[in-house]
């Protein structure tokens, strides 16, 4: 007999970036629906990892996930950063490893079976994958050994046409997809930017693992590094952090596939306060001359450098205002985007 399914409220985990979850979800604060798989893609040194611990630590502060499993799937070893002064104390606690006594899985079996035992184990989870690139299949481990033994003989290697982790993945990846709605649970499934074979002048970007990762992601996020941000500091700029291109390869929430630049700082993370003043800069809603801004919607109108009205916004504890304006600001212009046409289907286009 088929179990039956118990239908759970809708939650959201946010992404750390305001203006990415409005790009998601119109909603600041809703990046992520609970149940589904995601993929994030990006080249190298784009924040790939700084993102999904980012998106963990929004977890440890966010209610609807205070009983949620936090497991970081390490593959590459490349999660060193400081979490406690990074990301919270709270995350440092709560994070785990994929196994009782592993912080990685070996092969990408290992990974969809490690996923499994969490779904089977009952409670809710939250899973970071980092990343796809560092597994293989039990095959392609076989192949390597039979190629490796047939070298030191003096034979030919053994042969492969690569198709081995496409294949796992169209065979497991929707398995898990239906499987972790009942508990709320979510897999995010991390992979490295590959320029397209023959893709010619543009350098098309592609990602191992086939095509089943796209088709079975609710959200695709593929992430680019950008233009450095930089400071003076004693007479000569420094480089403090860079901007990310998020590009949005997939999006079921919206349809909207626009692009968003976040600031991230790696002494610090996404900073989420400055990136909404450019975009009330940007609208029109707040103004720049010279060097100061002038802002408005605020409990007081105050005015200063960037860096001295996000030390008056920090000390005042005013960012809810400036996240409730960057919303108001994004509603308003959804609202003149939407076609003012009667719906196809019933109802109305400004339901």
């Amino acid at each position: 007999m088929a179990k039956k399914r118990v239908k759970q409220d809708r939650v959201y985990l946010p992404s750390g970036s305001s203006l990415l979850d409005l790009a998601l979800t119109n909603k600041i604060g809703q990046a992520f629906p609970a149940g589904h798989v995601y993929s994030i893609v990006g080249d190298s040194t784009s924040g790939k990892t700084f993102l999904s611990n980012i998106i963990l630590a929004e977890a440890c502060y966010n209610p609807d996930f205070a009983e949620h499993r936090l497991i970081y799937d390490d593959v590459e070893h490349g999660n060193l950063f400081d979490k406690i002064s990074l990301f919270g104390a709270q995350l440092e606690e709560r994070i785990e490893g994929p196994g009782e006594d592993s912080e990685q899985s070996w092969s990408l079996e290992e990974f969809y079976y490690n996923v499994d035992d969490a779904i089977t184990d009952g409670r809710p989870f939250i899973y970071i994958l980092d990343s796809m690139d560092g597994l293989e299949t039990l095959e392609e481990q076989k192949l390597f050994q039979e190629s490796k033994e047939a070298f030191h003989k003096g034979k030919p290697a053994a042969q492969s046409y690569g198709m081995q982790r496409a294949k796992m993945n169209a065979q497991c990846v929707r398995r898990i997809q239906g499987a972790m709605q009942d508990t709320n649970s979510m897999v995010f499934i991390i992979s490295q930017a590959k320029v397209k074979v023959n893709s010619g002048l543009y350098q098309q970007k592609t990602r191992s693992g086939g095509a089943a990762l796209k088709f079975t992601s609710t959200v695709e996020l593929w992430l680019t590094p950008g233009k450095s941000i930089q400071k003076t500091i004693e007479g000569k700029a420094r480089t403090i952090g860079h901007m990310v291109t998020v590009k949005i390869g997939k999006n079921r929430n919206n349809g909207q596939v626009d692009p968003v630049s976040i600031p991230l700082h790696p002494e610090y993370g996404i900073d989420d306060l400055s990136s909404c003043i450019e975009y009330l800069l940007d609208e029109g809603v707040w103004e720049k001359k010279a060097l100061t801004i002038h802002t408005t919607g605020l409990p007081d109108a105050v005015k200063g450098t960037m860096e001295k009205l996000i030390s008056i916004i920090e000390e005042k504890q005013w960012e809810g205002y400036v996240r409730d304006l960057v919303q108001s600001t994004w509603d308003r212009i959804r609202e003149k985007i939407r076609m003012d046409r009667k719906a196809r289907y019933g109802g109305t286009n400004n339901e």
